[in-house]
């Protein structure tokens, strides 16, 4: 027998409000259902919460076949409230009761007789022959009944809680829907929801060589009130099966007593409700002889028939078979010709037999992979089922990315250049891994085209991550480089001088793997340069100098550094001094010097610029004097340096020495014409120093007699202008004389006496 199905592992359930259920078949889940935390209504879901295992598509074994996507066929107006006897329509509610015989329009092959009518029996089963309302349910075999039973327990629907009986025939198959009904007597704190399929064992409601199935949906209670249930449970065990009706032939798939997922086999005692939650059976009870072995019953939860599996996603998935009758063993198997990527997790043969599996969708099985699961039992002749599962493994996005490299601290930006595959949809979310883990939270960004900034150099391992609108994934790892930081280096040939100190600079900068090649050089002085090594940077004034420079690498990349306090220009004396007295004639040429240095020195040399004095040229105290031995001009320096000898200043200042004028008057003359003292006139030690000249006479009562501006003419004891000869008389006279060089003004006033 083979069934076109597909199984999956892990599968979570979500209720329709949207609370996370855990995986079917574990205690968390039976834990959270015994709560009361989720109501009816479950969609099976895989863990990313998408309503089928692992982005699944479905591909219809037939195109005008009901989708096997989910085994609970939907009731719609298709369907008809099944009209038991002694209900009331439309609704039909009732206890125990059974509907009027029903055609069916195709042949149902039962164990070698084709059954064309049955009855709905409203406690979970059909029966063939007769109708049977018996609540409490017996195991199998019996030769009471001929019966289907994927539920056989105490239904009650007449609260109005309770859902109802529905059941739909078309010309291929019947379907039977017990929909969250209640349970004896009129409760629904717990409803289950299961549902029967027969059909001709052609139509492709069922897979082919099926023509029986049994689904469940959300199953809540076991036992009635009236078989000695207690809040549903306890009791008579509700059975789940087929009887042939003659006490030998049948099959057993449990009996169930109590909650939980306990479950020990088909023929097993105090089995628990939630093992059957969204299960689905397919079998065949065609066989003809009473005698002949039954094949397994295949066991798996509804999902779809073909999954789509991205490339590097894995798929788990799981199958049990069930040996209908007492005593088997079956052994589970998988087959997958040509199939790559298939791993068994784990096979474990019994009743029931277990198969664990997964398919990681690699490139070299892109496409459609059929997987066949079987079960073989060890009867006689041996029986195997086989489960079809069809996994079509598509490429994912192709994701890539571009951009370019930057120096640390600059933001680098990132660029997605992923494609879409066709028919895959557009690329719907991104995930960039920057390879920075100091980065912190930063390390990361949902963004399509992020940006980050690298603190160090050096390079990194960046990771993107696709996905596509139907979920597929797909990562791009790449390096990305970020250029190193030079690092900044200098040094001077002097640190420290006085004013002016000049300085020459050398560039020790290094950068990894590469070479600088711009220097900005900026010397705390108001100047700058952009050569390597710069030279001959003079510092003027006294003071601490911080030197920075830049430098940046070929790549684009600067760094920056700066040495506090570099350059000491030592705080030296200015040398200043004042002389005099100025001006000064040789008369008397002593000149003091002042000096007027600061700060205060610490030594003084001073040099007079007087040749002529061997012994005292030169003096080394701070203020002292010195005698000129003749007239001209003279340049002093002085030498002036700060503490220990260090920071010479030099100030030159220059005097002059003038002649002086000696001036000798008679004070009486004889102007007679004999050639000895004719004339009155001053007689001058160096009459070239002589600027200015003026010589007045003047009689007893005031009145000028004589006036002359040229020291060479004397008075010839004349009235001026005139040839009269004045008398014999004592005179007065007034001369005035200017030195050339000092402007010195020489005035004498005294008498002369005219004699002959």
């Amino acid at each position: 027998m083979t069934a076109l199905v597909v199984f999956a592992g892990s599968f979570s359930l979500r209720a329709q409000q949207g609370m996370a259920i855990p995986p079917t078949h574990t205690p968390a889940y039976e834990q959270m259902k015994q709560a009361g935390k989720f109501q009816q209504g479950l969609n099976v879901i895989n863990s990313k919460g998408e309503t089928t295992p692992l982005r699944t598509l479905v591909q219809p074994a037939a195109p005008a076949a009901p989708a096997n996507c989910q085994c609970m066929i939907t009731v719609d107006n298709t369907f008809s409230v099944v009209p038991f006897s002694f209900g009331t329509a439309p609704d039909y509610r009732n206890d125990d009761f059974s509907s009027p015989l029903i055609n069916l329009p195709f042949n149902f092959s039962f164990y070698g007789v084709n059954q064309t009518n049955c009855y709905i029996n409203n406690n979970g089963n059909i029966s063939f022959g007769t109708p049977y309302g018996t609540f409490s349910a017996t195991g199998f075999p019996t030769n009471q009944v001929v019966m289907i039973a994927p539920f056989w327990a105490d239904v009650d629907t007449r609260n109005l809680a309770s859902g109802l009986v529905y059941y739909k025939i078309t010309p291929g198959y019947m379907i039977v829907r017990w929909q969250t009904v209640g349970y004896y007597s009129q409760h629904t704190d717990k409803l289950n929801d299961f549902q029967l399929i027969i059909s001709d064992g052609v139509d492709p409601i069922l897979p082919a060589g099926s023509n029986v199935s049994f689904c469940y949906g959300d199953m809540q209670w076991t036992t009635g009130d009236a078989s000695l249930g207690t809040n549903g449970f306890g009791g008579t065990p509700a059975t789940v099966g087929v009887n042939r009706g003659d006490g030998i032939n049948y099959l057993q798939i449990g009996t169930f007593d109590q909650a939980g997922l306990a479950y020990d086999g088909p023929y097993g005692l105090n089995d628990g409700i939630s093992w059957l939650d969204n299960l689905e059976f397919f079998f065949n009870v065609s066989n003809t002889g009473s005698g002949n072995n039954m094949p397994p019953i295949m066991q798996a939860p509804q999902v779809c028939d073909t999954f789509v599996l991205c490339v590097g996603d894995t798929f788990p998935f799981s199958a049990n078979f069930l040996s209908p009758e007492p005593g088997q063993i079956t052994t589970a198997n998988i087959v997958a010709p040509g199939v790559t990527g298939i791993n068994i997790v784990s096979s474990t043969s019994g009743n029931p037999a277990t198969i664990f599996a997964e398919l990681v969708g690699m490139t070299s099985n892109i496409g459609y992979n059929t997987i066949t699961v079987s079960g073989t039992d060890n009867g006689s002749p041996a029986q195997t089922t086989s489960g079809v599962i069809v996994i079509q493994v598509i490429p994912g996005p192709v994701a890539q990315f571009s951009t370019t490299p930057v120096c640390p601290g600059d933001p680098m930006v990132f660029t997605d250049n992923s494609l879409a595959q066709p028919g895959n949809g557009p690329i719907t979310t991104w995930g960039w891994d920057f390879g920075d883990p100091p980065s912190g939270a930063n390390n990361f960004s949902v963004l399509q085209n992020p940006s980050h900034t690298y603190n160090t150099s050096g390079s990194y391992s960046v990771i993107l991550t696709v996905e596509d609108s139907i979920g597929c994934k797909t990562k791009d790892t790449a390096q990305v480089t970020v250029y190193p930081l030079p690092v900044v280096s200098f040094t001077s040939d002097i640190n420290s001088g006085c004013s002016p100190l000049c300085v020459n600079f050398t560039d020790l900068s290094t950068v990894a793997g590469s070479t600088i090649n711009a220097w900005s050089w900026d010397f705390g002085n108001g100047n700058t340069d952009n050569t390597q090594n710069p030279s001959n940077i003079c510092y003027l004034q006294q003071g601490d100098y911080t030197v920075t420079l830049t430098v940046t690498s070929v790549e684009g990349c600067s760094s920056t550094d700066l040495i506090v306090d570099m350059i000491h220009v030592i705080p030296g004396p200015q040398a200043d001094f004042i002389l005099g007295p100025q001006p000064v004639t040789i008369t008397n040429p002593l000149i003091y010097f002042t000096d007027k240095s600061f700060p205060v020195p610490s030594s003084w040399t001073w040099d007079f610029g007087d040749p002529l004095d061997l012994v005292n040229n030169t003096s080394t105290l701070q203020d002292p004097s010195h005698m000129y031995g003749d007239t001209g001009a003279y340049c002093a320096r002085l030498i002036v340096t700060g503490d220990n000898g260090t920071c010479p200043d030099t100030m030159i200042k220059c005097l002059e020495i003038s002649p002086d004028i000696l001036t000798w008057i008679p004070n009486s003359f004889t102007p007679n014409n004999t050639g000895v003292n004719d004339v009155f006139l001053p007689v001058f030690s160096d009459a070239s120093v002589v600027k200015d000249f003026e010589m007045l006479i003047f009689d007893r009562w005031g009145n000028l007699v004589f006036k002359t501006n040229d020291p060479s003419l004397g008075w010839d004891g004349k009235v001026q202008g005139s040839s009269i000869k004045v008398q014999l008389d004592t005179y007065v006279y007034k001369i005035m004389v200017t030195d050339k060089y000092i402007g010195k003004e020489y005035r004498y006033i005294g008498h002369v006496n005219v004699i002959r």
